[in-house]
Formats: structure tokens, sequence, C-alpha cells
């Protein structure tokens, strides 16, 4: 999995926008394709030699509305290993973002349903409140590569 940093907000992105999953899948898109695939060494191999191999569809909860992102994977040409490219307010596996979850979890906010937010205000209340620190508890044990754009 890479995490690039996103130059936007996702929550910030979105001003009355009508069409709020076009401009998010637009940003995330502009942000992917400005990625040098060829400075990310491969956890597996050390390699660096990288194609885009897929997509994947994932839901994202950005200020209230469920937004359908294609995440685009890419794969090592040396052992075949592949990573999901993420962009830093997500969280693997999660549909909350960062600030959505900081804000259950250190502000105590009701931002989803009552039970969910008291799941995920059990579950990372053991985490330090840092960006990178919450990926790698969520990420269920599979490498995490953070991409400095």
């Amino acid at each position: 999995m890479i995490i690039t940093n996103f130059l936007h907000n996702f929550n910030s992105i979105i001003n009355n926008s009508e069409n709020i999953e076009y401009i998010i899948n637009h940003f995330y898109f502009e942000a992917v394709e400005s990625m040098d695939f060829d400075s990310i060494i491969c956890d597996s191999c050390l390699n660096n030699s990288w194609y885009r191999h897929a997509y994947y569809s994932r839901h994202v909860c950005i200020c209230g509305e469920r937004i359908h992102l294609k995440i685009t994977r890419i794969i090592c040409t040396h052992c075949g290993k592949t990573h999901a490219i993420l962009a830093e307010p997500m969280i693997p596996y999660l549909s909350s973002l960062f600030d959505d979850l900081m804000n259950i979890i250190v502000f105590n906010a009701i931002i989803f349903d009552y039970s969910l937010c008291t799941y995920l205000k059990k579950k990372f209340k053991v985490c330090s409140n840092t960006y990178p620190d919450l990926v790698v508890f969520n990420s269920r044990n599979i490498s995490v590569i953070f991409y400095s754009t």
C-alpha cells in the first residue's frame, strides 16, 4: 500500500459543488498522475520498476456523503507485488477520513451514527493521534510505503 501526500484536503475541496464525486476523483487522478513511480522502491524486492496494474472501487465518507473513488493499483515488474495508491486523508480499510476520525476520537464528535462512532472510538483509542500511526495500525499487517510528492 502506498500513501501519497494529497495537496488538497478532501473535506476542503468541496465548496457546495453539485458533483463532489467528480471533483474528488479528479484531484485523486491528478495526484496519482503526478507521482514519479521510478522513485518508489518496492519493499519486497527493492526494485523500482512499476506499471499501472488495475483499479478497484472504494467508498469514502466526505462531508456526510458516500463518495465512490476509483483507486489505482500498481505492480512491481520484478517481483509481481501490487500496491494500492491511497491519498493521505484516507485510512486503509476505513471509509472515514483522518480528520473525521480525529473528531470522533479526540473531540467526542458524533459525525456518523452513534454505534459507528462508538466502534471507531474504541478501536482507535490505543493509537496515537498521528496520521502515519493510524494508517499502520489499521493496515492489517500489510506493508505501507509513505510517498511524499
